[in-house]
C-alpha cells in the first residue's frame, strides 16, 4: 500500500494505492494469488472545511467460481457544509462479467442524496434519498427510499431521533410501503 497527502493554502489532500491477494479456486494458503487486485483512493478536502470530494476504484479477477471474471466498483462522494447546513451524497458503481473475458456486464448502482438543516443547535431536519438498482440494463428491478426525519439535540449526548421511510420497488414482486421509526442515541 503507498499512502500520501499533500496540502496547500486552500486545500488538502490524501491518495492511497493498493494491491490485493487474488482469488481463485484453491483455499487460502495453497492459493496461488494470481489475480491480483489493484485499487486507488483520492480525497480534496478545502481548509475551511466546507467542501469534500472522494473517488475511489478497485479492479480485479475472480476465479473462486472458475470463469476468471473480471469485477470492478467505482465510487465517489461530495460534502457541502454551510454554517449549519449539510448537503452529501454518495454513488457506487459495481460491475461484474458474466463470464470470462465475454465483455458483458452486470452494472449495480447504489446511492443518496441527503439535506439537513441545524436551528439553535437542537433540531435538525433531514431529508434523504436512495437509490438502489442491483442491475440497471433491466428497467423493472430498481427500488428508492425518501426519507423524512427531524432529529432532537436532548442534551449533548443524547438525541430522539424520528423518521419517515417512503419505500418504492419498481416491480410486480414487492408492494410499496411507509415505515416510521423513532430512536433514542446516546453518544458516549
Amino acid at each position: 500500500m503507498i499512502n500520501g497527502a499533500f496540502s496547500n493554502d486552500k486545500w488538502e489532500s490524501e491518495y492511497s494505492l493498493f494491491l490485493t491477494n487474488g482469488r481463485g479456486n484453491n483455499p487460502y494458503e495453497v492459493d496461488d494469488n494470481a489475480n491480483k487486485g489493484i485499487g486507488a483512493s483520492f480525497s480534496i478536502l478545502d481548509v475551511d472545511r466546507t467542501v469534500q470530494f472522494t473517488a475511489t476504484a478497485y479492479r480485479d479477477r475472480n476465479n473462486e467460481n472458475g470463469l476468471n471474471t473480471r469485477e470492478a466498483a467505482y465510487s465517489g462522494s461530495l460534502r457541502f457544509w454551510f454554517n449549519q447546513f449539510k448537503v452529501e451524497s454518495e454513488g457506487a458503481l459495481f460491475r461484474l462479467e458474466t463470464g470470462n473475458n465475454t465483455g458483458l456486464y452486470i452494472n449495480k448502482l447504489g446511492g443518496y442524496i441527503q439535506c439537513e438543516y441545524t436551528i439553535r443547535n437542537k433540531f435538525t431536519p433531514v431529508v434523504r434519498f436512495d437509490l438502489f438498482d442491483p442491475d440497471n440494463k433491466s428497467g423493472d428491478d430498481h427500488e428508492t427510499v425518501l426519507t423524512v426525519g427531524m432529529n432532537l439535540a436532548l442534551d449533548q449526548k443524547t438525541f430522539l431521533k424520528s423518521e419517515i421511510h417512503f419505500h418504492q420497488f419498481n416491480n410486480n414482486l414487492q408492494d410499496d410501503f411507509r415505515m416510521f421509526i423513532s430512536s433514542l442515541a446516546v453518544a458516549f
